[in-house]
């Protein structure tokens, strides 16, 4: 409903103050984050330096005004607001606020006071907390696709991106919170907050539900803070060479979300995908902005020191690998995209450059890689998937209390608007890889390489694909004359 109202603009000036103020303190330790990678980068070689201009509320907005209500100063109100402000690290305000809020469909009233100091209000406030911060970043990004100059939209977004800086000049907010939001730490409970949990939420057994919880939405916050970033650059930013090392560096402090288990794949898929759009091959040629000093070649250093890990990464997970089933021959490798990419900016610009795109591509896996990852990604499935059960939870109340079940509110909002981007960004890269391979197209393995990742492209749309084939200015024409 949120979402809605702020892209309706039903009463936008307000709703949009209040968002700014919720969605800065989601992402109040992003100044620390950002400071850390500028460093790490700038250790690289790159002159680059940060500012934030604001620093991020570290006050919750809005809470100063609600009154406590009585419910909540008994000893199972305490213990609900206590646990659930250790938990999250909020103050006891947000914590009544946030209780009101999960609760707006039930009499609280009539139910408040047996509910309070319960698991079940305590899980449905934990969950409200966390969807909600997710569909923060899902308002983010709609309002990036849908931003026109002079908007209400425009104006939030402006401010977000007024708040950090890079080089004295460039405004970088945007880029500073949601690189934090996709590829800042994990904070996971610690000891003692689990233990007061253990004591006094009930069981073992619950807490590794809620920590089960907690990992499961942070991963998917992850996810659309990844969409948000996506929009970001295709919308609205174009970076230069040291900034596109940041980028980098920042994901490769998660290994691009190559490793680990993960309830899906989508989260080092949507990586690679920004690897290859942060670049802006549209624009390749002599005049890239990655050519105007001497960066590049630092940028190509990181690239073979990344390619080199990618490689034995690969060859590590290939030999312990079961092949029962096609998916699994696919090693997620994300990082082999940015490696293709630069390699592709290297054959076009430097005519004796010392990175072999292809050869370099193929040890990291580029194209098998990108076959899967837009097979999977342009299957028009909702790129954000809902971790839910149809049936109440097993700590739900009695039958004759109001039961406080998981509610999916998936509707796929955006998926046309990702899926638009998708192809976009794949379409770079075809087209890019066409015209650098150039005379190597003639090799089969590079024909059926390129034309496997344009049947994916064009799949459903017969008439774009025969311009591909048959316009003599397309880039299609040369894969077929090949």
């Amino acid at each position: 409903n949120e979402a809605w109202r702020l892209l309706s603009n039903d009463d936008p000036i307000v709703d949009l103050d209040g968002f700014h103020l919720r969605f800065n303190y989601d992402h109040r330790e992003a100044g620390s984050f950002w400071k850390n990678i500028v460093e790490d980068t700038r250790s690289l070689g790159f002159a680059i330096t940060s500012d934030s201009v604001s620093a991020l509320t570290s006050s919750s907005p809005s809470s100063e005004s609600i009154s406590t209500p009585v419910s909540f100063e008994t000893s199972s109100g305490k213990k609900h607001v206590t646990s659930l402000r250790k938990l999250l690290g909020i103050d006891d305000k947000t914590v009544v606020q946030l209780t009101f809020g999960a609760l707006q469909f039930i009499d609280t009233e009539k139910h408040l006071q047996s509910l309070l100091g319960t698991q079940s209000l305590f899980f449905r406030v934990l969950e409200f907390y966390l969807k909600q911060r997710i569909a923060r970043l899902g308002i983010l990004t709609e309002l990036l696709r849908d931003a026109s100059d002079g908007t209400p939209h425009s104006t939030l977004l402006d401010t977000l991106d007024k708040q950090a800086q890079l080089n004295n000049s460039d405004h970088r907010g945007l880029l500073q919170i949601l690189l934090f939001a996709a590829c800042g730490p994990v904070k996971y409970p610690s000891r003692e907050q689990l233990q007061y949990l253990i004591e006094n939420m009930g069981n073992e057994r619950f807490v590794q539900q809620v920590v089960q919880f907690l990992s499961e939405q942070h991963c998917l916050e992850r996810q659309q803070a990844m969409e948000a970033l996506l929009s970001l650059f295709y919308s609205r930013l174009v970076v230069n060479c040291s900034e596109y090392c940041l980028i980098l560096v920042a994901l490769q402090k998660h290994c691009f979300f190559a490793e680990g288990n993960f309830n899906n794949r989508r989260l080092p898929q949507l990586t690679g995908l920004l690897c290859a759009e942060v670049i802006n091959l549209n624009s390749a040629g002599p005049s890239h902005a990655y050519f105007n000093n001497n960066d590049f070649s630092i940028l190509k250093k990181f690239v073979m020191d990344l390619s080199q890990q990618v490689v034995k990464r690969r060859e590590k997970q290939l030999g312990t690998m079961d092949y029962s089933s096609a998916s699994e021959m696919v090693i997620d490798s994300p990082e082999s995209v940015a490696i293709f990419s630069v390699g592709l900016l290297v054959k076009l610009n430097e005519k004796n450059g010392d990175i072999d795109c292809l050869e370099l591509g193929n040890k990291c896996g580029a194209f098998e890689y990108m076959h899967f990852l837009f097979t999977a990604l342009l299957s028009r499935k909702p790129s954000i998937q809902e971790y839910h059960d149809d049936a109440s939870y097993d700590w739900q109340l009695a039958d004759s209390m109001p039961a406080l079940l998981i509610e999916s509110d998936n509707q796929g909002l955006g998926m046309e608007s990702n899926l638009i981007i998708y192809t976009s960004i794949g379409l770079e890269i075809l087209n890019t890889a066409v015209i650098a391979l150039g005379d190597f197209l003639a090799f089969s393995e590079n024909i059926n390489l390129l034309c496997h990742l344009g049947a994916i492209l064009y799949a459903s749309r017969p008439v774009f694909c025969q311009e591909f084939w048959n316009n003599p200015t397309s880039t299609g024409v040369l894969v077929e004359s090949a």
